[in-house]
């Protein structure tokens, strides 16, 4: 059940309640009083945004807003917020969705990527566009002497790129569209000192030799190019803004919470499984004006994320790199995490109405565990009892007798205008195909997907609407349904399990709330309530 819709941190919500245009006559007024306490309308509105689910209705009364408030006030009258799971559930809440928020307001909303900045990018790095050859030998001599034959005319670029290396040719052949950007250092001088058509001398490239050769003149940019390229060129750009504010971030909160890492320490810690020596287990090798970090638990991090990097088949990392990442990873989690409880965002939009409505959801939660979860249960006793006494419910059609008709899409679409203005179906099929189709009786089990989809909703003598099935557009007749045996007990005992308890636990949440009501004093303001749904179906 999916009782909580997040926008991109409700920001769409805090904007609409904050909005003078979004008043409506008489909101000050109270929408329903609930044992003398009053909810108004933007009370509603906080639960309904975070209650509703995809496409739901409005309700017609006000009675889940009223139950849901009862089941909460009572869950806070037994101090039910002290409870582990609740108090671990809602840390893990505020935790991420602080986090979330701490990087909106530190990093994404300070990203812009503008069309000048965007098109400033393309003319610096994706312009010109330089076709180039590219040679590739093992070894110098045989690059050097390519070169020579290449500069006296002996050979030709076709022809060189041809040659096995053993009679003098590349190792490997490359034609590549170069720009700035994805040209390697090592090449820019290399091929700013050649002309079109013009070669630069073998240089040494990764463990072998290279030849670069210019294959004509180079390309400007031009409009469908940049087209093609901005949203490569704004993603990146994106990147490098995120990677810099995200730098600045942990440098500022460096600072806060005063960072400081045994750098001497950390280079000694071994990456291998060596044993740590007695004396550097309680040492601390991270220091902070709140807590400090000692060997021991950076060394079991450690441990962990070897494991995982195994188990997971990624390659083997160097010790330096792998130790530096996870005290990066060490820094950045824990400096973020308290940075974003500090703020304390729960205490303001657009944070705050979700999680006072988180908190009290999961406090009704906490309700239904302890009051009604024990009681609705079950057994295999009564999952057989109850089987065998509505066996009709698990039965299914053993056979369907059923006749369909196949072909394009426009022929069939004429068909089903037949159908629907009451044609005999078996005189559309010889109008439209030709000939009548055959009645055929069909176990349930041998039936195509698509057909048995269709099939499903029939009464015996109506028609299906056109479907596809493989690329066929088909229309299908049911004449009759052959009744089977009840499906096992083995194939339905769990299903039928989870039902019994969700019949029990609603019949249980039920005099549970009739004990509430009976006991609560309730007034409902109609012309308010009717002026609120008319006010939200509007917005909707």
């Amino acid at each position: 059940m999916r009782r909580l819709t997040f926008f991109f941190f409700c920001f769409s919500l805090a904007l609409l309640q904050a909005s003078p245009g979004n008043a409506w006559f008489g909101s000050d007024k109270p929408l329903v009083a609930i044992n003398g306490i009053e909810y108004r309308a933007e009370d509603f509105k906080n639960w309904w945004q975070n209650w509703q689910e995809k496409d739901q209705p409005l309700p017609e009364t006000l009675d889940p807003f009223i139950e849901w408030q009862l089941m909460a006030r009572e869950a806070k009258r037994m101090e039910l917020y002290n409870t582990p799971t609740y108090q671990r559930k809602i840390a893990v809440f505020l935790s991420v969705r602080s986090l979330m928020l701490l990087k909106y307001e530190e990093i994404d909303s300070k990203i812009v990527v503008d069309e000048q900045a965007i098109r400033q990018e393309y003319e610096s790095s994706y312009t010109p566009r330089q076709m180039v050859q590219i040679f590739f030998f093992a070894e110098e001599t045989p690059a050097k002497a390519a070169y020579d034959n290449l500069q006296n005319g002996t050979s030709a670029p076709a022809a060189l790129k041809e040659l096995a290396p053993a009679d003098g040719g590349p190792t490997h052949y490359q034609e590549k569209e170069m720009r700035p950007i994805n040209t390697p250092a090592d090449w820019h001088d290399a091929l700013a000192a050649c002309k079109p058509d013009e070669t630069a001398p073998p240089a040494p490239w990764g463990n072998g030799w290279v030849i670069l050769r210019k294959n004509g003149p180079p390309a400007a940019g031009d409009d469908k190019d940049y087209d093609a390229r901005k949203r490569q060129i704004g993603d990146a750009l994106a990147d490098k803004q995120n990677a810099r504010l995200s730098a600045e971030l942990m440098d500022r909160l460096n600072q806060k919470y005063n960072v400081q890492v045994d750098r001497e320490l950390f280079a000694s810690l071994p990456v291998d499984d060596t044993p740590l020596a007695d004396d550097l287990a309680g040492k601390a090798i991270i220091t902070t004006n709140l807590r400090t970090i000692s060997v021991a638990e950076f060394m079991e991090k450690l441990k962990k994320e070897k494991t995982f990097r195994k188990d997971y088949g990624f390659q083997k990392e160097e010790a330096d790199a792998l130790k530096q990442r996870l005290l990066n990873g060490i820094l950045s989690q824990t400096l973020t995490s308290w940075e974003a409880q500090d703020r304390h965002y729960e205490n303001k939009p657009p944070l705050q109405p979700v999680y006072e409505f988180y908190c009290q959801h999961r406090l009704i939660k906490e309700l239904e565990n302890l009051l009604f979860a024990p009681q609705a249960t079950t057994n295999t006793q009564e999952i057989t009892e109850y089987y065998q006494a509505h066996l009709d419910e698990f039965s299914l059609p053993a056979a369907v007798t059923i006749a369909t008709v196949s072909g394009d899409e426009a022929t069939a679409k004429k068909f089903w205008t037949g159908v629907i203005t009451g044609e005999d179906f078996m005189a559309l099929a010889k109008k439209y195909y030709g000939n009548e189709p055959r009645q055929q009786q069909i176990p349930i089990n041998h039936l195509a997907p698509e057909l048995s989809q269709a099939i499903l909703p029939l009464a015996i003598g109506e028609v299906s609407p056109p479907f596809l099935q493989k690329d066929n557009t088909v229309l299908v007749k049911l004449f009759g349904r052959e009744k089977g045996g009840p499906l096992p007990l083995s194939q339905v005992g769990d299903n039928l399990g989870k039902d019994i308890i969700d019949k029990k636990f609603a019949r249980l949440r039920a005099e549970y709330l009739d004990k509430l009501k009976a006991k609560s004093t309730i007034s409902v303001d109609n012309t308010a309530w009717q002026a609120l749904k008319k006010e939200l179906g509007e917005i909707k």
